[in-house]
């Protein structure tokens, strides 16, 4: 009876055996699938066309009086883009040539300011309309050939507000200072009209 018993045992136990093998078979000729996505550090788009963006839009007030001041930055040329009213009408457009060491060294700097840091758990991602009576500024990082890299992260001058974590001081002052005479080109701007 016990002969039977051993039988049966060591029949199950080649029978598990066997499925086991059987599924570490299958799932080594699977073809591999990538759960995560790699992430491209800000440094290494020094060499292509992304460009990152610094935008401070003034307080909501009259269409005429409205005034956003952008910069753009990428490997080959900087720009500075002064905007009356909401819908992107120019008033000023400042260009300067910018190289690839250049570009390299400004996106080592913001990425050790936290230019793509995000805030965990955010409820309100839209910054439409927040903070009226102060500043929005956005950060956006653009043109990188791929929509699952391109970002766009956005604080207020109100506190607490937006989605951006990393340094803004620090972050604004290295974005002006990509644009030779930043005062002078901006001391006009004015950010509501007068009472």
């Amino acid at each position: 009876m016990w002969r039977y018993v051993v039988g049966i045992v060591i029949f199950i136990f080649l029978i598990f055996f066997g499925v086991k093998l059987f599924q570490a078979a299958t799932k080594s000729s699977a073809p591999k699938t990538s759960t995560t996505s790699k992430t491209t550090s800000l440094p290494d788009y020094a060499s292509t066309t992304a460009q990152v963006r610094f935008t401070q839009d003034g307080p909501i007030n009259s269409n005429a009086a409205h005034r956003t001041i952008q910069i753009t930055v990428g490997r080959d040329q900087s720009n500075l883009n002064i905007i009356q009213g909401y819908e992107g009408n120019s008033l000023a457009m400042h260009n300067f040539d910018n190289n690839q060491s250049s570009y390299e060294v400004f996106l080592n700097a913001l990425n050790n300011s936290g230019f793509t840091s995000q805030k965990k758990n955010v409820k309100n991602t839209d910054e439409t309309g927040q903070c009226p009576l102060g500043f929005r500024y956005t950060y956006q990082l653009m043109n990188t050939g791929s929509s699952d890299e391109d970002k766009t992260l956005w604080s207020t001058s109100c506190s607490g507000l937006g989605t951006f974590a990393g340094n803004f001081s620090a972050v604004m002052t290295l974005f002006q200072r990509q644009i030779p005479g930043y005062v002078q080109l901006t001391q006009d701007v004015t950010w509501t009209s007068s009472q």
